[in-house]
């Protein structure tokens, strides 16, 4: 697939004075930077979930179980993000989940968007269990015992050149472990349901952060609505399907002391 152009884009900056953010009382001011906070690492995670995509030109199963496992990671940090960002805004009172959006739309997303979550056993599982804590050795017992049917020799990839070494058995195990959360015997289906429900999420918490955002800065500062952005300068921006983080890269750094 040929690679698309870079693209110079414009950066604008719109400063939110010291005497703005004093203005706002003590339950706004934790849902002005909350709202920021949560923004600024769904779009993080929307990035690297694409970015992390495997290589459509490279099949090779050495390539393919490598590059998934870097996707499987930022899919289960994005679990957890979800999980912890549904809870955040739950937990906003009355008063100031009125913060968020002033329109029945917005507000109306917003609540479908934390009842599908709330009804998604497998977030909380997998959030409490794989998102950020290593298993003691109780924790994948039952994932841990071979299986006949299902295992098959662990093999592992390293070069010479790099100090990445991919550990295929510990990563098939721990995929394991994240499908079973949500199915005792998983299949592709089950693979599927993640991967779009995750993906889905984190896109959608994207936009409605970002316009929550938004709309708070239009109630509480609206002097800001008149003030034109300052140009602060240009990126050179490369289209989002030219991004790709491989597994394997090279450093000089990374060489043997002996080479």
């Amino acid at each position: 697939m040929k690679k698309k152009t870079n693209k110079k884009i414009e950066i604008l900056k719109l400063t939110i004075k010291l005497e703005h953010v004093k203005s706002l009382n003590p339950i706004q001011r934790h849902v002005y930077y909350l709202l920021g906070h949560m923004a600024n690492e769904f779009q993080t995670i929307q990035l690297m979930l694409i970015a992390v995509q495997p290589s459509t030109n490279d099949e090779r199963l050495f390539r393919i179980h490598a590059e998934m496992s870097q996707v499987w990671f930022f899919i289960r940090t994005a679990i957890g993000k979800i999980y912890e960002a549904s809870d955040a805004i739950k937990k906003l009172s009355t008063d100031r989940s009125s913060l968020l959006f002033a329109n029945h739309a917005d507000s109306g997303e917003l609540e479908k968007l934390l009842a599908q979550t709330k009804d998604t056993q497998w977030l909380g599982k997998i959030r409490n269990k794989l998102s950020f804590h290593y298993p003691n050795n109780t924790a994948w017992q039952a994932s841990e015992e071979p299986e006949q049917a299902t295992w098959s020799d662990d093999e592992i990839y390293m070069t010479k050149d790099s100090a990445r070494t991919f550990y295929q058995g510990s990563d098939h195990l721990l995929l394991s472990a994240v499908l079973q959360k949500i199915d005792e015997r998983p299949n592709a289906e089950t693979v599927n349901e993640i991967l779009q429900k995750t993906t889905t999420w984190v896109k959608e918490f994207c936009e409605l952060l970002n316009r929550a955002m938004a709309h708070f800065i239009e109630e509480n500062f609206p002097d800001l609505i008149q003030t034109i952005p300052t140009e602060t300068g240009t990126v050179l921006a490369p289209h989002i399907s030219n991004i790709r983080l491989p597994f394997w890269y090279y450093n000089e750094m990374d060489r043997p002391k002996d080479s």
